[in-house]
């Protein structure tokens, strides 16, 4: 729940005006790559394809890796909530004469066209009509859409109506990328050089777990699941995690 608050408190600041971007040298494959890892396990416990387009020729952008990388976790986790089980998603990158463009496509459940502007706003919540999406909690994407914004960038969100899916496009200025910058890129998820661990999240809330999780995957470690007592330690037993976050109130036995 730390995340929460953390997510909350990044929107505070970017709306007073007093959120500060840390810019680096980043290749935009470094920045895909890991948007990709931070959600993996989420993909894979949903059963969806992910298809990931990297760019052919190597670009570099001077941008917040951390936060830019955020922005396309946090759209790939939208598309993983609100996709039915065994979906498909998809991450494009493209470059135009005066843009940056990043695309998250997926087919879920859909907008309908009066939440195509609302959903970009805090608490919006899109309530799935099918047993297979999951409802989020309407921080995601706003959150997402300052830092775009901060980049001197746009997010907008399209779909053909309700049941035929989604698309989220970022653009972002072409004065950011840089041809020969005087440092050398970084990683873009795991820039600061700390050592990756093992981590098993176990919590009945699955929301608090997944944002937990998606903040740790961001920073480069691998993630699992577990949401039940039994399953902790069935998981835990199959992983042997290095650090394990557990909830001590789980439904079916004591953390």
């Amino acid at each position: 729940m730390s995340r929460l608050l953390d997510d909350l408190l990044d929107i505070s600041r970017i709306t007073r005006g007093s959120f500060l971007l840390k810019m680096e040298y980043v290749e935009i494959k470094g920045l895909m790559e890991g948007a990709v890892e931070a959600v993996q396990p989420a993909v894979d416990a949903k059963q969806h394809t992910l298809r990931v387009e990297l760019p052919p020729e190597r670009t570099v952008l001077e941008v917040d890796p951390v936060r830019l990388t955020q922005v396309l976790s946090n759209l790939l986790m939208n598309a993983v909530k609100y996709t039915p089980s065994g979906g498909l998603i998809g991450l494009g990158y493209r470059l135009e004469s005066r843009t940056i463009i990043f695309v998250v496509r997926d087919n879920g459940v859909g907008l309908a066209p009066d939440m195509l502007a609302r959903v970009f706003t805090m608490f919006t919540r899109v309530e799935p009509d099918s047993g297979g999406a999951e409802g989020g909690l309407g921080i995601g994407l706003a959150l997402a859409k300052g830092l775009v914004e901060l980049h001197g960038g746009e997010i907008s969100a399209h779909s053909a109506g309700l049941g035929k899916g989604s698309e989220f496009v970022v653009s972002l200025p072409r004065s950011l990328s840089a041809e020969n910058p005087n440092r050398a890129p970084v990683s873009g998820h795991n820039g600061r050089g700390l050592p990756t661990k093992r981590v098993l999240i176990a919590d009945d809330n699955r929301d608090g777990a997944e944002t937990l999780g998606l903040y740790l995957g961001m920073q480069g470690h691998e993630i699992h699941f577990a949401h039940t007592g039994s399953e902790t330690l069935a998981v835990a037993a199959a992983v042997k995690p290095e650090v394990g976050v557990i909830d001590i109130g789980m439904p079916d036995m004591s953390g």
